[in-house]
């Protein structure tokens, strides 16, 4: 069978990934929030300790959320030792209230959580499901995640929270691990959905 010729993606198409310092910085990030909370004079202890396991989706923020969710609105999973609690708008940049509030999270299968704490993929406030630019579609294909996707409407309440999402967060991180720039990539043809390799 005859190779395809390869397209190369015009630089802009797809933003490079992330460096790994990105990731690094955002963990530092995360680390210093902690502990300028640690730090905080004006709240006790044991309100310390719930806002830092807030931020590891357990505790009372877990507990408020799933009241309010119950599955993973993407996989359908039911089963909630399976399932990460993520915050819509990420806990490092949330003040107190946001940080316990069952509002500002989702019950994410763990890999569907990989993708919306990254960036690659939000929903609209209807529950459509929305995937960057720069993923590539081989991912959802492998992980049974069909497109076009709605995943239910979300409440009032979580709508801010996903709006913040959408702005700030969503094809924000590039995703990915490797170094590659985007003049580095190439697009190889191979049906759909395309899939994409360092050049």
């Amino acid at each position: 069978m005859p190779k395809r010729p390869k397209k190369s993606v015009k630089a802009g198409r797809l933003r490079p990934p992330p460096r790994r310092e990105e990731f690094a910085d955002q963990a530092a990030e995360e680390a210093a929030a902690e502990e300028r909370l640690r730090r905080r004079r004006d709240i006790g202890s044991t309100a310390k300790e719930t806002l830092i396991s807030a931020r590891r989706g357990q505790g009372l923020y877990r507990q408020r959320l799933e009241q309010i969710e119950n599955r993973c609105r993407v996989t359908g999973l039911l089963d909630r030792r399976h399932l990460k609690a993520r915050h819509i708008k990420p806990w490092r940049v949330c003040d107190d209230q946001e940080k316990l509030d069952g509002c500002n999270g989702l019950l994410f299968s763990p890999h569907i959580d990989h993708l919306f704490e990254r960036g690659h993929i939000a929903f609209s406030d209807t529950g459509d499901l929305k995937v960057a630019k720069g993923l590539n579609l081989a991912v959802l294909e492998r992980w049974g995640i069909t497109m076009p996707r709605n995943v239910g409407a979300f409440r009032a309440e979580q709508c801010r929270y996903l709006a913040y999402h959408r702005e700030h967060v969503f094809e924000k991180s590039g995703g990915g691990r490797r170094g590659k720039s985007a003049q580095e990539l190439e697009l190889i043809e191979i049906g759909e959905p395309a899939v994409i390799r360092p050049a």
